[in-house]
């Protein structure tokens, strides 16, 4: 039915916040997509980094062997960092994706602007995007500053709406 299978796929979240909330609405937003696609059976599992109390270095990589990966980068995880480790956050998770690339099938990038309080989040994204077009220089991105539901629709259901964060940037 997708390109992802359900069976198969887990969702490494860098991010601030846990995207679990439980708000009783009928369609995703950007803080409950994650748990709609547990709930739902579209992924396996997901792993939540918050670069304070969960942090890269903890994250069991036997878990994540023989998966399909999506990494998901909300850029106000970079609230919890203090602003002189940015880059070194930065170059981690670039470096983590580079040695599992074999698994990973989809990376996002949330902008999340209402959430980035100490710098500009754009800032950030430019310096991810550079990085990975440095590395993946073959792969094509798309960025939108619209919402993903507003742009997208929410008619379509979390099948459809698979990374619904706001302001998607796309590695295809």
């Amino acid at each position: 039915e997708g390109v992802l299978d359900p069976e198969n796929t887990v969702v490494i979240n860098f991010d601030q916040h846990d995207d679990m909330v439980r708000d009783g609405l009928m369609y995703p937003q950007s803080n409950n997509w994650l748990r709609r696609l547990l709930e739902e059976g579209m992924i396996k599992d997901s792993f939540w980094i918050d670069g304070k109390d969960r942090l890269l270095n903890d994250l069991d990589t036997e878990k994540i062997r023989d998966k399909d990966v999506v990494i998901s980068i909300d850029i106000d995880y970079f609230e919890n960092i203090p602003a002189p480790e940015h880059d070194n956050a930065l170059k981690n998770i670039v470096n983590f994706i580079n040695k599992y690339s074999q698994h990973i099938k989809v990376t996002t990038i949330a902008l999340s602007p209402y959430y980035c309080h100490t710098f500009d989040p754009r800032k950030i994204s430019d310096k991810l995007s550079n990085s990975f077009d440095l590395l993946l220089a073959s792969n094509s991105w798309f960025l939108s500053d619209k919402p993903y539901l507003l742009e997208y629709g929410v008619s379509r259901g979390v099948k459809d709406n698979l990374l619904a964060n706001n302001a998607l940037q796309v590695l295809s």
